[in-house]
């Protein structure tokens, strides 16, 4: 089968919907499908794009079993909720026209968000006269409500239009959780519409790190007790209450060797480095991205490992950070709402302790009760590691995803 896979984020962009967007072509590849990426030029999470792409419209590639076309993208220097839609906007527009001209695929496949690619999903997809599957992996108007980036009601109202067309005219609809499901369907989405595809895990290849790691002792790390963050640092998870939880720790020699690590990139990276720098945290330290084949050393290096979103973020999306920290046998203190998607995996698996969203002296808590009890950071480790294997390994999703896809195309 052809498909033209469309997705704003692709590698080598190292965190959020990019790394899932690769595996996922890999695996339609591997099934024997021939497959077309239109995808934007990198630039996440430090929204920067290389100096040789900034004023380059196409490109074309092959790589990894499949044809690439790289769509000009706006990047905005600073991110505001107006510079974010003409970014979205500009590459939904530069990706019709290899969409349009390319060979005739059997399948478009798109990846929201952002919205605006389901819109370019109805428009191919009837010009082409096949059918559109869309991914959703944020639910986009509902993020822009519940963290007040919006508050025109005409916007808004326009927004949940265009969400109630894209998910009228999509022959199927890929969601990352079943709290997503759920939201959608009380929005009148057939519920034969839509499939639950989590994210998932390559256990082969993510494994706990064997045998002497030496990731503590390049960082200078070795003795401390290791609190990780890693990956996006994005505007949803609210990340200044693990400053907050550092901070109450200085001066207190019962804390004396608690280390916070936070690497990776994003929005609120430069924030973090303002209000760490105003705390003067000498128990905070920022890396950044780490290589992929680096992972498995950084997180096994951790005691601990965070997931941290805002009150209020419950069915809106599903950090998939959760699930590299678990592949790794890494315990997870995650600072979400009970009822997020990543409290009852987390749950579900026993993998972690949950604390209140927002609240820096829940964190501390969750994290002294983790340091003094050995016997539970394994247990918790060996769970979450149990039910990566058991719930999202790779082939256990895709392979169940792939029956249903090819159901949507032959409209069973």
């Amino acid at each position: 089968m052809k498909i033209t896979f469309v997705g704003l984020n692709y590698a080598p962009d190292l965190v959020g919907i990019a790394p899932y967007n690769v595996r996922l072509c890999d695996y339609f590849v591997e099934r024997g499908h021939n497959v077309l990426v239109i995808t934007g030029f990198p630039y996440y999470p430090s929204w920067k794009k290389n100096k040789a792409d900034r004023w380059t419209f196409y490109r074309k590639g092959r790589g990894r079993k499949r044809f690439l076309i790289r769509s000009y993208v706006y990047v905005p220097s600073k991110v505001t909720v107006f510079r974010r839609i003409l970014h979205e906007l500009s590459f939904t527009l530069a990706a019709m026209v290899p969409a349009i001209f390319t060979r005739k695929p059997d399948l478009i496949y798109v990846v929201s968000p952002p919205l605006s690619l389901g819109i370019f999903g109805i428009i191919v997809s009837r010009l082409r006269r096949v059918p559109f599957v869309l991914q959703v992996n944020d639910l986009v108007p509902d993020t822009a409500v519940v963290l007040h980036f919006l508050h025109n009601r005409f916007i808004i109202k326009v927004l949940y239009m265009l969400e109630k067309m894209v998910y009228t005219n999509a022959t199927l609809i890929s969601v990352v959780s079943q709290s997503m499901r759920d939201n959608l369907v009380a929005k009148g989405v057939p519920e034969d519409k839509i499939t639950v595809r989590y994210d998932f895990v390559d256990v082969k290849k993510l494994q706990p790190a064997a045998g002497n790691n030496p990731f503590r002792a390049e960082l200078g790390l070795a003795g401390k007790f290791i609190i990780l963050h890693s990956g996006n640092m994005g505007q949803k998870m609210g990340l200044e209450i693990i400053l907050e939880a550092a901070k109450k720790c200085m001066g207190n020699p019962r804390y004396a060797d608690f280390q916070f690590l936070l690497v990776g990139d994003g929005v609120s990276r430069p924030y973090l480095l303002e209000k760490a720098e105003e705390y003067k945290l000498n128990n905070v330290t920022f890396l950044p991205l780490q290589p992929v084949q680096r992972l498995p050393q950084m997180i096994s290096a951790a005691d601990i490992a965070l997931v941290v979103l805002r009150e209020g973020v419950k069915d809106i999306c599903f950090p998939g950070k959760l699930l590299t920290y678990m592949a790794c046998a890494t315990p997870v203190i995650a600072s979400v709402d009970e009822e997020s998607e990543t409290a009852i995996q987390l749950k579900k698996v026993q993998g972690g302790l949950i604390t209140r969203p927002g609240s820096a002296d829940e964190l501390l808590k969750a994290i002294v009760k983790l340091k003094t009890d050995a016997r539970l950071r394994r247990k918790l480790g060996e769970n979450g590691r149990r039910g990566i294997s058991r719930y999202f390994e790779k082939y256990t999703v895709l392979d169940t995803f792939h029956d249903r896809l090819m159901k949507a195309v032959k409209g069973e």
